[in-house]
């Protein structure tokens, strides 16, 4: 005879056999899900634990070598060598024709401000990085250094705007993300 408080295993199987399945699919499913499907979060003691293009960074996960050109070493920027890899610190003589802007020299841009910020070196090509890693920039403009500005300065823009002369300003405009990003592009005068 059957005390009371128990349940035939018939029944225990049946309800919980299916509900113990699913907790099982699901926690492997979770696992799947969890684990790292980017080479760049793979985690690495060394650089050549990485994929070819990435490198080992601090914490001990493979990354990106650099973002935008503040993240390279002086005289290096920061360039997605083919459309499919990732960007890496490539040393200026290295850098194909292509990559470069079409610079307008003493010539700010005004208005249209994405975001200003100082930069760590002295190098118009930095903005030029820091706008295209800005899906947003469509033009930039550069500050020299000078008597009330210690420091050059940056300024990714959302739209080309009105060029003004400005003798220590450096300014540019991706022309392929004008029309795609709704900027407008005007010849400096």
């Amino acid at each position: 005879m059957r005390s009371p408080n128990s349940f035939p295993q018939g029944i225990l199987a049946r309800v919980f056999g299916p509900l113990l399945l699913l907790a099982l699919v699901t926690a492997a499913v979770v696992a799947v899900a969890t684990e790292p499907t980017s080479a760049q979060r793979r985690q690495c003691d060394r650089p050549s634990d990485c994929q070819h293009g990435l490198t080992c960074s601090p914490d001990g996960r493979c990354r990106a070598e650099c973002a935008t050109t503040r993240d390279c070493d002086d005289g290096k920027h920061c360039v997605r060598p083919a459309p499919d890899t990732y960007p890496m610190c490539v040393a200026r003589g290295a850098i194909a024709r292509e990559w470069f802007p079409d610079i307008e020299r003493a010539t700010d841009r005004p208005g249209s401000d994405i975001a200003a910020f100082w930069l760590d070196r002295a190098d118009p090509l930095a903005c030029h990085s820091e706008c295209l890693a800005n899906d947003s920039c469509v033009a930039w403009t550069y500050v020299a250094p000078g008597e009330h500005q210690l420091l050059p300065r940056c300024w990714l823009k959302r739209a080309a705007g009105q060029p003004r002369r400005h003798p220590r300003a450096v300014s540019a405009v991706l022309t392929d993300r004008v029309g795609r990003v709704g900027g407008e592009a005007r010849e400096a005068r």
